[in-house]
């Protein structure tokens, strides 16, 4: 089962004159998902340049060796990708891999609970254990558990189940035990469970017995966990049992469990155990869940960019798609702010990518097409652009392919400080000390919306510098070249997140559109060739016979 985050695995489209454009994997094994090189936020989660989209994978603590459960992915991004070729989009690990369905695994294998940590307390539990959990553990034939059977450990139950080897035992021995021996072990369980809902191997027998269970079992159990339900869905080994109690419980169960947690779906959203007992709702019982989306009423920016707050509503748009009006009216708008956020822009990205209604598409990008340009050089709006390019209609694709093919200074114009370019660019007299100018406005420099990192210790003032830097190149190159200014896809080409945009653009038109791009390119090889970011790209067009270069010019004459 997948859950919400980049989904992974996408086939690269096949471009219109033979093969891939660029080489990259599409997307991420699963999970919701990933982005530039988000800093890292959590643990793993590859960067633009590595695996750029995948999720850090977050496991459940290893069952008691029974059943394999899936890992847990964790964010999700649903389209940042490993490309090549110059730098990729910032550096820091990816956190955000949310979409990895299988809410916190029910559990890995017998060697991860092992050695999780609190395995090592089990010689403890040993010294003060009853004899017959000591002569259990000592006896010859313990790891096939032999002649041990349920009915030998009865009014010992608990203790099992909180021993390591207890607790591998009881899960095994369930699947063999008749109806009498199973309601005997059921009830001993469940008569006093929070102790064992909270136990890192206990917490995997009342699992297998949830599985196990009868309506009538099952409704027993619901109201010995009444009054925990909250504090258990907070809880790292407790939201797994409330995980399963969402998938197994009848009706009657199910209510208990959710009317406790009707009243804290926000608090638990914001959780990073609780945010998967809200997508556990959310997957197996969508029709019931108007609860969960009714806490997003006025709320969506908040939890849109929040770490764990955007995995729920991507799960709600995938899973709820008739209930998902008044999320996405809200996410529209401020459909440019979350573009452009860590968190947010995975939302965006989904909703792209899984709308099956197109209007909402167009409306997403009737929002976003006056500033391609400027979000295209955003480190976290760039996979938001790419997707955007990749899900729109042909017509506003060409759209998109005149505009970046443009010189227009209205266009451009959009970000302050490429006005000042175009200006010093369109005079005959311009001098590169003149670019110097640029300095002139570092207070509030908006050549890009955010830091290419999420460092707060990155000097704004140095990064102001560096774009300053690269419009001194620009015009150098145009000058030398004849030009009066650059195209939107010339200053893209030179942008160390607008590279990657460009290469999707490329990758994922069809022949006109690729045409139009090509002549472009051609048109300002000059100093498109000796641009960092743009260099790889040129080359690639050169390999395939698509461009020609001028030393490709001058070796043919």
């Amino acid at each position: 089962m997948n859950a919400y985050g980049g989904y992974g695995l996408q086939q690269m489209p096949q471009h219109p004159t033979g093969g891939v454009f660029y080489d990259a994997g599409a997307g991420n094994p699963y999970m919701y998902t990933m982005d530039r090189g988000m800093d890292a936020v959590f643990n793993g989660m590859g960067v633009h340049g590595a695996n750029k989209g995948m999720m850090v994978m977050m496991q459940g603590g290893g069952g008691a060796g029974v059943a394999n459960h899936d890992a847990v992915p964790h964010h999700g991004g649903e389209g940042n990708h490993h490309h090549t070729g110059g730098n990729r989009r910032g550096g820091g690990a990816r956190g955000g891999g949310m979409r990895g369905n299988n809410s916190r695994g029910h559990g890995d294998n017998a060697n991860a609970q092992a050695n999780s940590g609190n395995g090592g307390s089990n010689g403890q539990r040993y010294q003060n254990c009853s004899e017959l959990l000591r002569r259990f553990r000592s006896d010859t034939s313990m790891k096939s558990f032999g002649h041990w059977r349920l009915s030998d450990i009865q009014g010992y139950a608990v203790e099992f189940a909180k021993d390591q080897e207890g607790s591998r035992f009881i899960q095994g021995a369930v699947d063999s035990a008749s109806p009498a021996e199973l309601d005997v072990l059921f009830h001993e369980i469940f008569d006093n469970p929070q102790d064992l809902v909270t136990d890192i191997f206990g917490n995997y027998v009342l699992q297998k017995m949830l599985e196990k269970g009868s309506p009538q079992q099952l409704f027993f159990a619901a109201n010995r966990l009444s009054g925990h339900v909250v504090k258990l869905t907070l809880q790292t080994y407790g939201c797994r049992v409330i995980q399963k109690c969402i998938e197994v419980m009848p009706d009657e169960g199910l209510q208990v469990i959710l009317s406790e947690l009707e009243g804290n779906v926000a608090k638990c959203i914001q959780d990073q155990n609780g945010n998967h007992v809200v997508q556990k709702c959310v997957e197996v019982i969508p029709q019931r869940c108007g609860f969960i989306i009714s806490a997003f009423a006025g709320r969506v920016m908040e939890l849109a960019t929040h770490a764990y707050g955007c995995r729920v509503i991507q799960c709600i748009m995938e899973h709820c798609p008739d209930q998902e009006d008044i999320i996405f009216n809200e996410l529209l708008s401020g459909v440019e702010a979350l573009a452009q956020d860590q968190y947010g822009n995975y939302v965006i990205q989904h909703l792209l990518q899984h709308a099956e209604d197109e209007t909402k598409v167009e409306r997403i990008y009737n929002a976003l097409k006056p500033k391609f340009f400027v979000l295209s050089k955003q480190k976290f709006a760039s996979n938001v652009m790419e997707k955007l390019y990749a899900r729109s209609k042909p017509a506003f694709r060409m759209d998109l392919v005149d505009l970046m093919c443009s010189d227009d200074p209205a266009i451009i114009g959009t970000n302050v400080q490429m006005v000042e370019v175009v200006k010093f660019t369109r005079s005959d007299t311009v001098t590169v000390a003149s670019a110097n100018a640029l300095d002139s406005s570092t207070t509030n420099n908006n050549w890009n919306v955010t830091n290419k990192t999420h460092n707060p210790r990155e000097s704004q003032k140095e990064r102001n510098r560096e774009q300053k830097d690269a419009a001194i190149g620009v015009i150098e190159d145009l000058q030398t070249a004849g030009f009066s200014r650059p195209s939107v896809l010339c200053l893209m080409m030179n942008d160390q997140y607008a590279n990657y945009v460009v290469q999707r653009v490329l990758d994922a038109s069809d022949v006109e559109q690729f045409t139009r791009l090509v002549n472009n390119i051609e048109r300002y090889i000059l100093p498109i060739r000796t641009y960092n970011y743009g260099r790889p790209i040129v080359q690639r067009l050169a390999r395939r016979n698509l461009v020609k270069t001028p030393g490709d010019e001058a070796e043919s004459s």
